[in-house]
């Protein structure tokens, strides 16, 4: 992989063919392909790997940013 000065987001964003992408979501394709959010501090161990929900707001927690989910 060679380097690159630009963000794997800015690169994905110039990117607009993913036919297996839209073959498998059809209708949920564009909201597949903007970036998303990833608990990372709600990862404490593989077990909630298995979970079938999402956890409440209020264990989802940054310690980068010092402060907890917010909708924007």
């Amino acid at each position: 992989m060679q380097f690159t000065l630009n963000s794997l987001e800015s690169l994905a964003r110039l990117c607009n063919n993913f036919p297996s992408l839209d073959a498998h979501f059809a209708d949920n394709a564009s909201m597949m392909r903007r970036k998303g959010i990833f608990p990372y501090e709600y990862l404490t161990d593989f077990s909630r790997l298995n979970e079938t929900s999402l956890p409440p707001r209020e264990e989802l927690y940054s310690m980068l940013t010092d402060e907890h989910i917010t909708d924007s």
